[in-house]
């Protein structure tokens, strides 16, 4: 049986030898002065008993003084004192026991540790957003949004490692920094990139689902509903339904207990309280969860139903006004989407919270609450929930007469369009010629009709005078 100061005094000599410990474990002092521990075990495989080494790693006696994150970076280098390679002999001989080779076991935790390493976060949302059917502008979007927001958090984590902590950051950062749709934004994102990573079995669980409706940018999000006022503290109110979209859908198709969709704020207000006042705000919460959830849904029924119908012209009302557009709701569908303020004009256009109003710097041009509008549809986000429109201007009676010739979109030309004058006979063409003559001498040398056309066009002639 070996000991620690045996271990230190073995020195190299010209043939490598052996220094044995107990149950297979033993020094193996090469020439060279390296120390290194050995593990001899006996593995059953197809009906045969085969002797087998499982390297340990090298002798190492431990410093003084020595910190515990000293010593687990000492082991992770592969260097390991005589009681940590007996620990390292305890583990081996257990998967021997289990028919297990220990020198595979180790490459197969390595090929572990490193596809955990390079399955990032930012890797993983990358994937995600290229197996996604939107339009190039929707991607770029979304990409910008991670790489402003999330991957400066947790772009370079393993996905296994992120927790519900690191969500609630971003979060909260992003509410803070950006805005409350960017953070409702980035939580539908992190929270589908999360249920692809389980699917694909790179993570356990979706750890943005547990930041529910009373923590993080859910409570950041619903809170102007009650402080702002008009139009916008209603677009806010919209926003922080939308926000909590995702994990309330995946709390209801997931089942879980009722103890367990109540917020932790919640659960820990109702901790010195009565039973039945925890149960009212545990109901409280299933309540609003149900109501968010219910506000998705025809949410996403109105971007489906308007999705087939991009092109088409509405006419609308402006319900919302905001620095970076008016949000109009179309009169006949009741459907409210986004007109972005690039689309009103050229000019710069100041946005006067007082009386909820855009108005333009150059023309004076304004855009207010119940001002009528004509829109067309230009673009529909499924995933994002979001409507755009684009401004159309009424057309006059000139731009009417003027387009109404113009060719249709399949190239028939439209029946306003004036048709050709048929080609004239050959006498009618000397009749005509013949009277142009005559209109250029004045008079004096008429000549004599050529046919009946030409003496009827004299006829008319000696009336009109």
């Amino acid at each position: 049986m070996l000991t620690d100061a045996h271990c230190r005094a073995a020195k190299p000599k010209e043939q490598l030898y052996r220094l044995n410990d107990l149950r297979g474990l033993y020094l193996e002092v090469k020439p060279s002065g390296v120390k290194a521990w050995r593990y001899r075990f006996k593995l059953a495989k197809e009906g045969q008993t085969k002797e087998s080494l499982f390297a340990i790693g090298d002798y190492a006696s431990a410093p003084n003084g020595e910190t515990p994150d000293e010593a687990k970076a000492r082991r992770a280098g592969g260097r390991f004192t005589l009681a940590e390679a007996r620990e390292e002999r305890i583990k081996a001989r257990a998967l021997v026991k289990q028919g297990i080779n220990p020198a595979h076991n180790r490459q197969l935790d390595r090929i572990k540790r490193e596809q955990a390493n390079a399955t990032t976060f930012e890797t993983v949302a990358r994937e995600w957003l290229a197996l996604k059917d939107w339009e190039e502008v929707t991607r770029a979007r979304r990409l910008d949004m991670l790489a402003r927001v999330v991957f400066p958090k947790i772009g370079a984590l393993p996905i296994k490692t992120v927790t519900p902590a690191h969500i609630l950051d971003v979060l909260n950062t992003s509410a803070k920094k950006n805005g409350l749709t960017v953070a409702a934004e980035a939580k539908r994102t992190m929270s589908g990139v999360f249920e692809h990573a389980v699917s694909t079995l790179r993570a356990d669980a979706d750890p943005a689902a547990a930041v529910g409706a009373g923590t993080g940018a859910g409570a950041t999000v619903a809170a102007p509903a009650a402080s702002g006022g008009g139009a916008r503290g209603g677009r806010k109110a919209r926003a922080a339904a939308a926000s909590s979209q995702a994990s309330a859908s995946r709390a209801t198709a997931r089942a879980r207990p009722l103890a367990d969709t109540v917020p932790a704020p919640v659960a820990a207000a109702a901790a010195g309280v009565d039973l039945w006042e925890q149960y009212g705000m545990m109901c409280s919460a299933n309540e609003r969860r149900a109501d968010e959830a219910s506000r998705d849904v025809e949410a996403w029924l109105k971007c489906q139903y308007m999705r087939e119908r991009v092109g088409e012209q509405f006419a609308g009302r402006i319900t919302g006004v905001a620095p970076f557009g008016v949000f109009v709701t179309l009169n006949e569908l009741y459907v409210e989407g986004l007109v972005h303020v690039s689309e009103l004009g050229t000019e710069y256009f100041q946005y006067i919270d007082g009386v909820h109003e855009l108005r333009g710097e150059r023309t004076g041009r304004r855009f207010r609450l119940t001002d009528e509008l004509h829109v067309q549809v230009s673009r529909v986000d499924l995933e994002a929930r979001r409507i755009e429109f684009r401004l159309v201007q009424k057309q006059g009676f000139r731009e009417g007469v003027a387009g109404a010739g113009a060719p249709r979109g399949d190239g028939t030309p439209s029946q306003a369009r004036r048709k050709a004058a048929a080609p004239m006979s050959e006498k009618a063409g000397q009749a005509r010629q013949a009277r142009l003559e005559a209109r250029r001498g004045g008079g004096a040398a008429a000549p004599a009709p050529a046919s009946a056309d030409a003496r009827r066009g004299a006829g008319k002639r000696k009336r009109r005078r």
